[in-house]
Parts: structure tokens; C-alpha cells; sequence
């Protein structure tokens, strides 16, 4: 079988990670809008998924790699 690729779970994993990391400095500094306050939430909710499922993969291939030898 073939492996999980992990380009695109890394990418957006990072790209997840930056954006929450910005958000979480913009809520300590307390410049958000009016309005605005669930983009925190969706944000972390964002990066807790991409890191869950790139975790996911890479014991997914493992187990697969442990059956193959």
C-alpha cells in the first residue's frame, strides 16, 4: 500500500499554527473588532483539527509500515 503523503497535513498544520498564533497575540493585546470574537475560537478549533489528523496519518502509516516487514 501506498504511504500517507504529509505535504499538505504539514502545510496546513503550519499555516493553521501561524494564523492561531497571530490571533492569540491580537486577543492579549486586545485589538479585536466588535463582533469578532469567535474568529479566536475558530481559529484554534482550525489548528486542534489539522494537528488531530496529521497525528492521525503518521500512525496510520506507521501501523501500515509495522505490517509490511
Amino acid at each position: 500500500m501506498k504511504r500517507i503523503d504529509y505535504f499538505w497535513l504539514r502545510a496546513a498544520t503550519q499555516i493553521s499554527g501561524i494564523v492561531f498564533i497571530s490571533q492569540a497575540i491580537i486577543e492579549v493585546i486586545s485589538v479585536r473588532k466588535e463582533g469578532f470574537e469567535w474568529v479566536f475560537s475558530a481559529c484554534a478549533f482550525a489548528f486542534a483539527i489539522s494537528c488531530t489528523v496529521t497525528i492521525l496519518a503518521i500512525v496510520w502509516n506507521a501501523i501500515r509500515a509495522r505490517g509490511q516487514s
